[in-house]
């Protein structure tokens, strides 16, 4: 019985742009011209980020809209208020 030789299947993973209907690879492929690939999507939708990422998203969103340092003032005024009761002995 004669040995078939096969070549190995590459499957190699990169990133990529969405252009309209297009595909757009951010690497360069060393591809065949011409030749077909099967393509798998892997998809994060855009307001699915990590907390860290949110987090920088957010970064200088409040600049202009809130007197930073009144605000700290006002927390650390509201920190020497005590609302205890008083303890009797």
């Amino acid at each position: 019985m004669p040995c078939e030789e096969r070549e190995k299947t590459v499957v190699k993973t990169i990133k990529a742009r969405i252009k309209g209907r297009m595909i757009e690879p951010l690497e360069a492929l060393e591809l065949p011209e011409d030749g077909e690939v099967t393509v798998t999507i892997e998809y994060e939708p855009p307001g699915r980020r990590t907390p860290g990422e949110r987090f920088k998203a957010a970064a200088g969103r409040w600049d202009g809209l809130v007197d930073a340092e009144a605000l700290k003032r006002s927390i650390y005024r509201d920190r020497l208020v005590s609302s205890r009761r008083t303890v009797r002995g």
